[in-house]
């Protein structure tokens, strides 16, 4: 009986789509780190200054512009070239790419140390903050080639180590209470170090060669910034103004104390925001294959799973900060956070998500339709919209009100991309 049950199981298992248990894959990384990063901060919070805890979220926001600077200038050329025509140019390409994000990795460490310097951090807890930025951005880039490549269990075993990390770490700085800068970036730098190296030990035998490291110039990258990554960077600065101009709004105009709150009510919202930029990286090479070859009804079909996820995964979080809120209403009366000023940030961050998981997937669709200046139009209209709204409101009102700048701009953004997307075609139509 026991043996019928099982094959009546597997039989059930067999019947799932491919496709669905790759997703259910890359969901388990992206769910490990936003959790482990909500520990950490649910730590930190308590037991750092208003000021001290600012700084660090905002140099963790740099850090994820970071990774959205190597999907422009790295990971999203990777994942259609590689999915694209004859593979001959492949090493040339993979090899100038790599360089290339060795550069941005280090624009992004040097953006994060120079911040510290601004705010008067310490040196130590800026040069640790700096190497997690600058780490993490190496690491995305691998992980991109992983999914480019049809692995992303490697990508999945480098986030899940990258969580276990950031829990040990977590768990040593709650019981030694050593709760710092220096403390909380060293935990994400050795995590970042850690998935990197599990990236590397998967990728060996499949990945090119490091020995081809100087056989190919960093040149072959001309074509590859003229054709997609000049736009696509243009529409990523435009994108991080828009989605995250008031948090740069608020910390150079009101200080990291005053940016905050608005970083603690961001944490809850925090998943949505991991998951998707994972399945961008996913979900772009699927679609820019099924373009390539002419499949433009199983392209479309590819954004209609995609927003479904995304609607499930934006629902699945409210219903669980609904469930914190009423019956753990009254965490942030133990902090030096007032939480009035958290519930409404709250408020504005869960419509700014429900308007970006419309957006997200339409994005990734016109991205794979090689749509890179017409998509940085949408954001170069939408950023003034963000940066002047946050503005005022932080001046004028609150700085809490400046989340009101980044939905007004992602309702112009949103409406730009939907407009685009309609008009997708398949590379053969």
């Amino acid at each position: 009986m026991a043996r019928i049950k099982m094959l009546s199981s597997a039989a059930i298992l067999t019947r799932i789509p491919t496709g669905w248990i790759d997703r259910g894959l890359n969901l388990v990384g992206p769910l490990g780190l936003a959790g482990s990063n909500f520990l950490l901060a649910l730590v930190l919070v308590p037991a750092m200054s208003q000021a001290d805890y600012g700084f660090f979220a905002f140099c963790v926001t740099l850090a994820n512009f970071g990774y959205g600077i190597t999907n422009a200038t790295t990971a999203t050329p990777l994942s259609i070239i590689l999915n694209q025509g004859d593979d001959s140019g492949h090493a040339s390409t993979y090899w100038a790419l790599y360089k290339v994000n060795l550069l941005s990795s280090l624009v992004v460490g040097l953006a994060i140390l120079s911040a510290g310097l601004a705010f008067g951090v310490g040196w130590r807890g800026a040069v640790v903050l700096a190497l997690f930025g600058a780490v993490g951005a190496l690491r995305w880039f691998r992980r991109a080639y992983e999914y480019a490549t049809g692995r992303p269990r490697n990508s999945a075993w480098s986030d899940v180590t990258c969580s276990a990390v950031i829990l040990l770490g977590t768990a040593i700085i709650f019981f030694s209470k050593t709760a710092s800068l220096e403390a909380a970036g060293g935990v994400l730098l050795a995590a970042m170090i850690s998935g990197t190296i599990i990236l590397e030990a998967n990728g060996r035998r499949t990945s090119f060669a490091f020995s081809e490291f100087w056989s190919y110039p960093i040149s072959a990258y001309r074509t590859v910034w003229r054709d997609q990554s000049a736009w696509s960077l243009l529409g990523v600065l435009t994108t991080e103004l828009t989605v995250n101009g008031h948090t740069y709004i608020v910390t150079f105009l009101a200080g990291p104390a005053a940016f905050a709150p608005i970083a603690v009510a961001s944490l809850v919202w925090r998943p949505i925001s991991t998951i998707f930029t994972s399945l961008m990286l996913a979900e772009r090479p699927k679609m820019a294959k099924a373009l390539a070859v002419g499949d433009e009804e199983g392209a479309k079909k590819i954004l209609r799973q995609f927003q479904l996820i995304a609607f499930g995964v934006v629902g699945l979080n409210a219903l669980i900060v609904l469930a914190a809120w009423i019956f753990m209403g009254d965490v942030w009366n133990t902090t030096s956070f007032q939480a009035s000023y958290v519930n409404m940030a709250i408020v504005l961050y869960f419509v700014f998500v429900c308007i970006r998981s419309v957006r997200v997937p339409l994005s990734v669709f016109v991205q794979a339709g090689r749509q890179f200046r017409a998509l940085a139009h949408t954001s170069l209209l939408a950023a003034p919209v963000t940066l002047l709204i946050a503005a005022i409101l932080t001046v004028a009102v609150d700085p809490i009100t400046s989340i009101a700048g980044i939905i007004c701009g992602e309702l112009v953004m949103t409406f730009g991309v939907w407009r685009l997307a309609k008009g997708i075609k398949s590379v053969q139509a």
